[in-house]
């Protein structure tokens, strides 16, 4: 349907190809186009988004991801899975892009359009939202958030502690590099490395040390 109507509006010279895409033959005309009244309802962008959405192969799809995702998040949809994974999708892609204001975006509607049963039958989907959430809000600053997206994850049970271990990592950003408590640093990697199974020695002098490198060896072999 995607290509017909393509293909109708390439015979009217409102757009031509551009290699294996198509573009507007003129600004005016897209701006007409935008302007229509059906146009400027919610349901024509998300319609928009979902044809191309169900029409693109995954490489073309990735091309336009940030597009795709945009338009379907001009819905006021909630609980759908498939938009859920698809933010999380373009919120990785922001974040590889070091491009963390989307990313910080994309991941909080991610977690918005988790289903209701998210932590039973979504609970990986559920993981990774908060995570690159989280990650995500420690990079732009909105360390709240970034709390906020923590306590979630770490205050449920049916997660292990390896699991969580990303979740720990920006706990500790935040201790040593926003509000520089490093004692409390200390304390919390002693935390941590206790629910991880690592050994500690005793020494309490070499304690903080020993804690800190155990923890920082352990954030590299999980990378």
């Amino acid at each position: 349907p995607m290509m017909t109507l393509l293909g109708k509006l390439e015979e009217s010279n409102f757009v031509e190809r551009d290699g294996e895409y198509f573009r507007w033959v003129h600004d005016k005309i897209q701006e007409a186009a935008l302007e229509m009244e059906e146009a400027q309802n919610p349901s024509f962008y998300f319609e928009v988004g979902i044809t191309l959405l169900k029409g693109l192969s995954d490489d073309k799809l990735d091309v336009l991801l940030f597009a795709v995702t945009n338009l379907i998040n001009k819905s006021n949809v909630h609980g759908r899975l498939e938009f859920a994974e698809l933010n999380l999708r373009a919120a990785e892609k922001a974040r590889h892009l070091s491009a963390f204001y989307n990313g910080a975006s994309y991941a909080a509607r991610a977690i918005q359009l988790l289903p209701n049963e998210k932590w039973k039958k979504h609970r990986d989907v559920a993981l990774n939202a908060y995570i690159i959430g989280a990650e995500m809000e420690v990079a732009t600053g909105n360390v709240d958030t970034a709390h906020e997206y923590c306590d979630v994850i770490l205050k449920r049970d049916d997660y292990t502690a390896l699991e969580k271990f990303r979740l720990y990592v920006v706990k500790l950003k935040i201790l040593c590099f926003v509000q520089v408590k490093f004692r409390e640093a200390v304390d919390f990697s002693l935390e941590v490395l206790k629910e991880l199974g690592c050994k500690l020695v005793q020494n309490p002098v070499l304690l903080p040390i020993h804690a800190i490198r155990s923890l920082q060896k352990t954030i590299r072999l999980a990378k």
